[in-house]
């Protein structure tokens, strides 16, 4: 039985440097690094969807901190990064499109930190846009809020607002149970670039000297996000379409720490809906619940130990109702070329009106720091998914055979350092 191949690679380097002037109030830290990411979805007769996906990444950037007597804080930086991306998508009835995209974009922020005013804290601040990826006007601004306000010695509150945008975006194919991989592409010259509004709140409250409660809720506006068009049919069609989204939610965390021990125990709550032309649904990563339980000891003489406990919610995902054989001809504008090319295609239910079995999964951790002269080595000892959770990774749609994650699995990890 055919089965789709999937392939991908990621590849990385680069190089960092940083300065600190003793007695002197500025930082500054320059970095340099090129990326290269490319992967695959080749069908090979199945009914999934052909994806061939390229990205190259070279950055060069620069950040610097100045701080005051008052300890009031100038913080900027500026960034600039060429970005290449080559995009191979079927259309619905099997025929290849290809976009390649590069550009250079030119970016620069700057904010300030306030920390002299007693009770007062805040970061003011803006990311602004000299020369982008798209075709869109240069100069877009991208304010962005933070305040914590001591309104007692053992509560404090927060709020938070930013404007942000993205013009490098992944698209991902909500009809498939779980993809392997989410393609990158510069936002084509016929969309606008994605862009969102975000509202933050909450308060923390000290229990005792030790215990922490923090809680926060957020609200989110997003437009013009790029989804993949379901309608295309032609090459001409665009292969991309924009859509917007809606999201709020909460989440209370415990956080307990003392000298060699910290805790965390947090839940979180969200709901996200997605509009695409008159469609609404829920996407993929819209998890209901999630719970985290999570302890790091440190047990003295360079040794420490964690263990991490995780719960979500099932993610939607859309079913698959049954099979029809679809005429698939090699050049949709003359059928007469293949009239007995058919493939077995799925008939869907509801887009993400389904929900996936929930997950949970213990990891336990043990570690040890060793110094050999100038070599100085971190030894890892990881158990994943200690009770061996039957977590489910995707059904084969041809014969509904479940597939499930990682089994227990105990690993090692050694890094040297000279």
């Amino acid at each position: 039985m055919l089965h789709a191949d999937y392939a991908w690679s990621n590849s990385h380097a680069g190089f960092n440097w940083f300065t600190a002037t003793q007695n002197s109030p500025l930082f500054v830290e320059l970095t340099l690094y090129y990326s290269k990411f490319s992967g695959s979805e080749l069908p090979n007769s199945t009914n999934e969807r052909h994806i061939e996906n390229k990205l190259g990444d070279l950055t060069f950037k620069t950040d610097f901190n100045y701080i005051l007597n008052d300890k009031n804080e100038y913080y900027g930086g500026v960034k600039i990064n060429y970005i290449k991306t080559d995009l191979i998508l079927s259309n619905s009835v099997g025929q290849l499109g290809a976009t390649v995209s590069e550009a250079t974009a030119f970016s620069s922020y700057a904010g300030y930190r306030l920390s002299s005013i007693d009770k007062l804290k805040a970061d003011l601040g803006s990311r602004f846009d000299i020369l982008r990826l798209t075709d869109a006007p240069s100069l877009f601004l991208e304010p962005r809020v933070n305040v914590v306000y001591s309104l007692l010695p053992i509560l404090n509150l927060k709020a938070g607002w930013g404007l942000y945008k993205q013009e490098l975006v992944t698209i991902s194919d909500e009809d498939e149970i779980l993809p392997l991989f989410e393609p990158w592409i510069i936002t084509p010259s016929y969309l606008k670039p994605s862009n969102a509004i975000h509202y933050v709140g909450g308060f923390e409250y000290y229990l005792t000297a030790n215990l922490k409660a923090d809680v926060e809720g957020y609200y989110k506006v997003e437009h013009d996000l790029a989804v993949i068009n379901d309608s295309l049919i032609y090459p001409t069609d665009p292969q991309l379409i924009a859509a917007s989204a809606e999201s709020h939610g909460a989440e209370i965390a415990l956080n307990y720490e003392t000298g060699w021990v910290y805790t965390q125990l947090s839940y979180s709550y969200s709901w996200t809906t997605r509009k695409v032309r008159d469609l609404v649904y829920h996407p993929r990563y819209d998890s209901r619940n999630d719970v985290k339980f999570s302890i790091n000891c440190d047990l003295g003489n360079n040794w420490s130990a964690s263990m991490t406990w995780n719960y979500s919610s099932g993610m939607p995902f859309t079913q698959i109702l049954g099979y029809y054989d679809k005429f698939n001809p090699p050049d949709v504008l003359n059928p007469s070329s293949g009239l007995l090319d058919y493939v077995y295609f799925p008939i869907l239910a509801g887009r993400n009106a389904a929900h996936l079995p929930d997950y949970h999964r213990l990891d336990m951790g043990i570690s040890r720091k060793i110094s050999i002269g100038s070599l100085k080595l971190d030894i890892d000892l990881n158990v994943i998914n200690v009770y061996d959770r039957k977590n489910f990774f995707y059904f084969d749609d041809k014969t509904g055979e479940r597939v499930n994650m990682l089994p227990f699995l105990p690993t090692i990890d050694i890094k040297a350092e000279l």
